[in-house]
């Protein structure tokens, strides 16, 4: 268990400004993400309306599906039981194949800039490529922000928590004509190893775990992540949207972040080798959407290239024992 205390200011300037009885009244934009799943019936259009910040407080509502980690690298998705080995996880359009190695999660994404979210749970798998279901994320547009004629706008988020954490994003957006639309965005967050309430980390036996005190070890790391995207409204049917997006997690990391620091430390001491290791995950993704109307039939069609890597300076493990394999 931690505390957590977090302050955090939001600055958007997007919003025009209306006149009620005489007095000025400003329009605020409500930055939400929609929801939409096949297993939630929430109202006709089977939608929620969500202010969040993080996957967690996004997906929580819909039933069989679980977010879990408690790192920025083990994020990752469950749909009734089956993990996202067995679905398919999209942004952009862009599969999300970056389950490098098997402590690691599949879901890397700031649900800030998420405009929606759509669920499968566990239908159509044939045609969505995902046998537990698929899972459906769509970054926000400049076009869908911007409200009553206004051509550019922006907007400024900062956090700080006391679990050593603090964010920094920033978004702006606009037309550069009519039909061509831009919005770039950028998310920074600087993570510090916290210590746990109490201040004791403590062993499945409820033990104090010898030599510690109570800092949580292999969180400390930074977070960049850049995303750029252009709109172009050929006419009323039709619409190319081309983004780029650069995503980057470094630090000084556990490795194997899902199983906790306990049986992190347990592993490292029988095997002599360290707790953390430098870690770096990058993933640069391109795309290119097309959407349309050609009758009464509607037409998406995505084209992507997503290339991900991971470094991790395992120099130390050269202690470990002979023959003994530390995954």
């Amino acid at each position: 268990m931690y505390k957590k205390l977090a302050l955090a200011i939001a600055v958007a300037s997007s919003s025009g400004v209306v006149m009620a009885d005489g007095a000025q009244v400003e329009e605020i934009l409500v930055w939400g993400a929609q929801v939409k799943a096949s297993s939630l019936k929430l109202d006709e259009e089977k939608i929620a309306l969500k202010q969040v910040d993080h996957i967690s407080d996004l997906l929580r509502i819909v039933p069989g599906v679980d977010v879990g980690g408690a790192h920025s690298l083990n994020q990752r998705i469950t749909i009734r039981s089956m993990d996202d080995k067995d679905l398919r996880i999209s942004i952009d359009g862009a599969n999300q194949n970056t389950y490098m190695y098997h402590h690691m999660g599949n879901l890397q994404i700031n649900a800030d800039i998420l405009k929606s979210v759509a669920i499968d749970v566990g239908t159509n798998s044939v045609v969505n490529g995902g046998l537990g279901g698929a899972v459906r994320f769509e970054t926000r547009d400049a076009a869908e922000l911007l409200q009553g004629g206004n051509r550019f706008g922006g907007r400024v988020n900062v956090s700080a928590s006391d679990n050593a954490s603090n964010n920094l994003s920033l978004t702006g957006y606009g037309k550069i004509i009519d039909s061509i639309d831009f919005l770039a965005y950028y998310n920074r967050v600087d993570r510090d190893n916290f210590s746990v309430g109490g201040g004791k980390i403590r062993d499945e036996k409820g033990m104090e775990e010898p030599g510690t005190d109570g800092e949580v070890k292999g969180l400390k790391g930074e977070l960049d992540d850049v995303l750029i995207k252009f709109g172009w409204a050929i006419n009323e049917n039709h619409k190319l949207k081309l983004g780029y997006e650069s995503y980057k997690d470094e630090g000084n990391y556990s490795y194997r972040p899902d199983m906790g620091l306990s049986t992190g430390i347990t592993i490292a001491n029988s095997l002599n080798v360290p707790l953390t290791y430098p870690t770096e995950f990058t993933r640069d993704t391109y795309t290119l959407n097309y959407s349309g109307d050609i009758g009464n039939t509607t037409i998406a069609a995505s084209v992507y290239r997503n290339q991900s890597n991971l470094w991790r300076d395992e120099t130390g493990s050269s202690r470990m024992a002979p023959n003994r394999c530390h995954y």
